[in-house]
């Protein structure tokens, strides 16, 4: 008896392991952090040896057996799925060289730095990162902070970004700022820096609000573009260390120009298509749990 509830452990514990496929940026599929492996393997460990399971073996029919293998998968699976790398609020200095996710959206941020005319001393701990996943297509970042633009070269923040999605894919990008919107026929206000391309660099977007190079009207506060094809990933054009992410002001001379924040958005595919994984996930959990219910439903009958 001993021997079978080894093999059944052994067997069970396989049978759970195989969904913990790994998962590298830029593939369809979210990465796992410490807590995901921690939360899985924990769950794998304690379903088949623990005392339920044991009890299970020596009382339990077939139908029970699955109906708790089941329990297990679902509950490793869910785990290994969960987002314990969500991005969080906090300085712009502390969301620089991480990667996190806003909603299905991987993003890898890379350095974070004041550019242009700097006279007022501004650093990156005086801005603030704020995600928002409240959209589900549209999944996007806020940057606070107070920027003041006394020449024409301008001062701005600056954020480099890598982005990548599962289904549905990447399609488009928006900038839009709350500030002082430019004034025509000057270099008087502000701007947005919000550009990506896909790996090859052929396939570029510019939503670049009050931008004189972009896209968008230059005096807009507000700027959209889309790809020429859905993308799973977008990176950063500029390279190596240039950015493209970010938001400033610039002023004619005896002008100033306030910009007093940034919300950048990613702009996906309207409906969401369901990843093979959970679908097999979900048939699997609904099979154990009819057969469950099939084999009470005999057992009152008897």
């Amino acid at each position: 008896m001993l021997n079978q509830i080894n093999r059944e452990k052994t067997r069970s514990f396989g049978t759970i392991a195989i969904f913990a496929k790994p998962c590298n940026f830029g593939t369809a599929c979210k990465p796992f952090g410490w807590p995901t492996i921690w939360i899985g393997v924990t769950t794998a460990l304690a379903c088949p040896f623990s005392d339920v399971w044991a009890t299970v073996l020596r009382r339990g029919n077939m139908n029970k057996r699955f109906l708790y293998l089941t329990i297990c998968f679902a509950a490793f699976a869910i785990s290994a799925y969960a987002d314990p790398l969500a991005c969080q609020p906090g300085l712009v200095s502390s969301i620089a060289n991480t990667t996190c996710t806003i909603g299905d959206k991987t993003l890898a941020f890379g350095d974070a730095a004041i550019t242009g005319n700097n006279p007022f001393g501004l650093t990156t701990d005086q801005f603030t990162f704020i995600p928002d996943s409240s959209n589900p297509i549209a999944p996007s970042f806020q940057l606070v902070g107070t920027i003041v633009g006394t020449t024409v070269g301008g001062t701005t923040l600056s954020l480099q970004l890598n982005a990548s999605a599962a289904a549905p894919l990447i399609t488009g990008l928006t900038s839009s700022f709350v500030g002082d919107t430019p004034v025509p026929g000057t270099f008087t206000g502000g701007y947005t820096i919000f550009q990506g391309c896909d790996p090859t660099l052929t396939d570029c977007a510019n939503a670049n609000a009050g931008f004189a190079a972009a896209v968008c009207p230059a005096t807009s506060n507000t700027c959209s573009d889309s790809f020429a094809a859905d993308l799973a990933a977008f990176v950063n054009p500029i390279s190596p260390s240039g950015f493209n992410v970010g938001y400033g002001a610039q002023a004619d001379i005896g002008s100033v120009a306030t910009v007093l924040s940034a919300t950048f958005t990613i702009n996906e595919t309207a409906s969401a298509v369901p990843e093979p994984s959970s679908v097999v996930l979900l048939g699997i959990s609904l099979i154990g749990v009819l057969a469950g219910r099939k084999r009470l439903f005999k057992a009152r009958k008897a």
